[in-house]
């Protein structure tokens, strides 16, 4: 499959990753997007040509990782995994400008981080000038209110 986007993106797989272009990079990563690449299969006698989207590197790692049931696979697929939290988000797993909007000084990520007995203190008695009070008011009312 690499050797088919090679050839369509028009690039060596012998290259250096920092000679490739970030739409190369972004292609073997993440894929191709709606763009179908050529995709040639051979198995003995057997040849089929096919067009398709590349799925890309990452997803194929973590779809392989999540359907096998052989835990040899599932291990060398954690040897590519990295455990550090993202720099840019810090484990919250959510993008920076998510980050930025707080309630009561606490960001979306330092709320769903708090025990339900925490949390529920939060929110009992938050403080709020009148008009956050009003924005806030039908979200409080979903989250204080039992179903």
């Amino acid at each position: 499959m690499l050797d088919a986007l090679a050839a369509h993106y028009k690039f060596s797989l012998d290259q250096p990753w920092k000679s490739l272009s970030p739409k190369i990079r972004k292609a073997v990563m993440n894929g191709s997007g709606d763009e179908e690449i050529e995709f040639i299969y051979e198995r003995g006698h057997h040849r089929a040509e096919y067009s398709k989207s590349f799925e890309g590197v990452l997803q194929w790692l973590d779809r392989r990782y999540k359907e096998t049931e052989s835990e040899g696979v599932r291990e060398f697929l954690e040897s590519y995994m990295n455990m550090r939290p993202c720099p840019s988000c810090k484990g919250a797993r959510l993008k920076k400008e998510s980050l930025f909007v707080r309630f009561n000084n606490k960001s979306v990520s330092e709320v769903t981080a708090m025990s339900i007995k925490q949390a529920l203190a939060f929110f009992e008695a938050p403080k709020l000038s009148t008009q956050e009070t009003e924005i806030a008011r039908l979200i409080l009312k979903e989250v204080r209110e039992p179903p």
